[in-house]
């Protein structure tokens, strides 16, 4: 039995030192869960862990071209500044907001705010005193940065082209429907908008309410904040009361009037919403537009998602800047509501295979997997379940939900039926996918499969041995998810990763590689990075003894695979249920599977 005193005291420091992920993987093996004292340590660093603050150890991604630099003095001139500031801002020295925010930044550090560009739009500003420990350090194109020099950051994604139409990609807008979104942006009505881009009123109107509906919006306030939540990825935020009143000078009561018209709703439905007299928003509305320099809710809204964006890019410890490698293709859907992520890797015309990611890992296909995949036929989609990645939470019964995201993303593409190659946790899901619709699921195969927790197989593995763990006690799920929200830096998920995968020789081996480390990291950065609800929820689900239900015979034959260096002798008892099952053993593989066993994998998907 290991010394809690001593291991205890190394997980402490772990916490400190702002990587206690991989501490805990380093400390499982010789620890206990059967013991009280060791169930306490644990449960104390968890929630301790939950706690660190996202500048400690959170990566965030972001693309460049949302952003614009300059190096200022305290007087705000410019010691140097990028094209794209010079072309957004001009000379800083001259835009008394600029000069606001260098003061606010010398007297506290940092500040961001709203500041008017050359061509008189309202963008948003981050000012930071010393630029030198920053995470903006990986994306300003300055070397050599004096630490008494004033970092200013303009973040505008909608002024770039380049993300609108990424954007437009995501939801899948036409291209007219994509340059009446993009004129919307900066247009003061449709008319005005229609005539930029050469096309009559109406066939803007019909265009951009098509666009509406695939956005999932009714107003076209919601509209533009979808756009900007999405030129950069990222998933929308809530507004914080205190948040605007900080950057934008709001009193509270305008605070909240101002985000209920950047949702589009009327100065009368505001009122009802917020329980004040209908005059009184009116007045709350000229003080909000009067203090943003804005006159239309779509711009409020805009504003409010940008600065949302910038104050969680401006918290975190790394940004990373944000490349999509060839063939990946995000898109959105708005179903019931809800906005459902998948990554479609194409080609349209192979037969349909949908890959489940697992708690921590999955959302991006493995470059060699997927090739062999594609040359076979196969058009590979990774859905993103709910409360994981882009993916909306589940409202109400998790499995229920996530597979109907999992119906409405087949629907998209016009798919009666797909493949399924399901794995860890995610099996729960299809399960209950195919015991919703048997007649969409076609041959599926599930891989390491979560096993039922009245199960309790030996974990093979620390990851499945913490997973047990909380499984047993779910009321630590949420700080450890948390945790593992706090080690997107780079650096601290790789040595988690590493480690996750220091069992197996061959595991180690492909690992090293840095161009598969570095895939494994982003995968990881996009799937947990921004929201940890999907994990706590699936966890939730084995947690409350989850077991697969009795399926349809045309559902099956289902197979399960086990990596087979890591594996001991599966329990078949859980899976009886499944139409014609059988149990293969993946000689040799490990975590890495998807890496180390293509054709074997190939051959079994078939």
């Amino acid at each position: 039995m290991a010394d809690l005193a001593s291991v205890g005291a190394a997980l402490r420091d772990a916490v400190d030192a702002g990587k206690p992920a991989a501490a805990f993987i380093d400390a499982w093996p010789t620890l206990n869960d059967e013991d009280p004292a060791w169930g306490a340590l644990i449960a104390e660093i968890t929630q301790a862990a939950a706690r660190l603050h996202p500048s400690i150890a959170t990566a965030a991604a972001i693309d460049p071209e949302a952003l614009a630099f300059s190096l200022v003095d305290r007087f705000a001139r410019p010691i140097r500044s990028g094209p794209k500031f010079i072309d957004w801002m001009g000379d800083p020295a001259g835009s008394p907001d600029c000069h606001r925010l260098v003061r606010q930044a010398l007297a506290d550090g940092a500040a961001i705010g709203l500041a008017t560009g050359c061509d008189g739009r309202v963008v948003t500003v981050y000012a930071r005193q010393d630029a030198t420990e920053s995470p903006w350090r990986s994306l300003a194109p300055f070397d050599g940065v004096r630490r008494d020099a004033v970092l200013l950051v303009v973040f505008a994604p909608s002024k770039s082209s380049a993300l609108v139409a990424r954007a437009a990609g995501i939801l899948g807008l036409t291209p007219l429907e994509a340059r009446v979104a993009e004129a919307m942006l900066d247009a003061p009505n449709l008319a005005v908008a229609a005539d930029s881009i050469g096309v009559g009123r109406e066939t803007a109107k019909d265009a951009l309410q098509r666009a509406m509906r695939k956005a999932g919006v009714r107003q076209a306030a919601q509209f533009v904040g979808r756009m900007v939540d999405l030129s950069c990825a990222a998933p929308p935020g809530a507004a914080d009361a205190p948040l605007l009143r900080q950057t934008m000078g709001l009193t509270a009561a305008e605070s909240r009037v101002a985000v209920a018209l950047a949702e589009g709703l009327t100065a009368a439905e505001a009122a009802k919403s917020l329980g004040l007299a209908e005059e009184t928003v009116r007045s709350y509305r000229r003080a909000v537009f009067q203090k943003t320099g804005v006159n239309r809710s779509r711009d409020l809204k805009r504003l409010i998602s940008e600065v949302i964006e910038l104050d969680h890019l401006a918290s975190t410890a790394q940004l990373v800047p944000d490349a999509s490698p060839t063939g990946e293709r995000l898109k959105i859907i708005v179903t019931r509501g809800r906005q459902v992520a998948f990554i479609d890797y194409g080609p349209a015309s192979g037969e349909p295979l949908v890959i489940g990611h697992g708690f921590s890992t999955g959302r991006l296909v493995p470059a060699p997997f997927l090739a062999a995949l594609q040359k076979a036929g196969f058009r590979a989609l990774v859905p993103q379940r709910p409360g994981f990645g882009l993916t909306d939470p589940a409202e109400g019964d998790y499995l229920e939900t996530a597979a109907d995201d999992l119906a409405a993303v087949l629907d998209s593409i016009g798919a009666r039926r797909a493949r399924i190659l399901g794995r860890d946790g995610g099996v729960s899901t299809y399960i209950t996918f195919a015991a919703r619709w048997p007649a969409r699921v076609d041959r599926p195969v599930l891989t390491n499969p979560r096993t039922p927790r009245n199960a309790r197989p030996p974990p093979a593995a620390p990851m499945s041995a913490i997973s047990r763990f909380l499984l047993d006690h779910p009321a630590l799920v949420e700080p450890f998810a948390e945790m593992l929200r706090r080690q997107t830096r780079s650096d601290a998920l790789e040595g988690t990763l590493r480690r996750a995968c220091s069992m197996l020789e061959l595991d180690r081996q492909i690992s090293a590689d840095p161009a598969v480390m570095a895939q494994m990291v982003r995968d990881s950065q996009g799937l947990l990075a921004r929201g940890v609800r999907g994990f706590v929820d699936e966890h939730q689900v084995y947690a409350r003894d989850w077991s697969p239900p009795g399926l349809e015979p045309r559902t099956g034959p289902w197979t399960i695979i086990y990596s087979g260096a890591l594996a001991g002798e599966p329990d078949p008892r859980p899976w009886a249920g499944l139409p014609g099952v059988r149990t293969v053993m993946l000689e040799g593989a490990g975590v890495l599977y998807a890496y180390s066993h293509i054709e074997q994998l190939i051959a079994l998907i078939r």
